[in-house]
C-alpha cells in the first residue's frame, strides 16, 4: 500500500465518502478538498482517478 494525496476542485460533503472508501477528507479552503489515504496499488489508484472523472469532479493534483 502507498499513501496518496489527491486534490480536487470542490468541497465534498461527508456523504461523498461512500465513493472514496478509506480516504480522509481535508478541506483546504478556496473550494478545494484533499483526499488522503492508503491505496492498495496502481490499479486501485487509476480506478479512483476514473471515479473522480466519471463524477465530473475536476482533478487538480495527485
Amino acid at each position: 500500500m502507498e499513501h496518496y494525496e489527491i486534490e480536487i476542485q470542490g468541497e465534498l460533503g461527508l456523504d461523498w465518502k461512500v465513493w472514496f472508501p478509506g480516504m480522509e477528507f481535508l478541506y483546504l479552503g478556496e473550494g478545494r478538498t484533499k483526499l488522503t489515504g492508503n491505496i492498495a496499488d496502481q490499479t486501485a489508484l487509476h480506478s479512483m482517478i476514473a471515479r473522480i472523472r466519471d463524477l465530473g469532479i475536476p482533478l487538480l493534483r495527485v
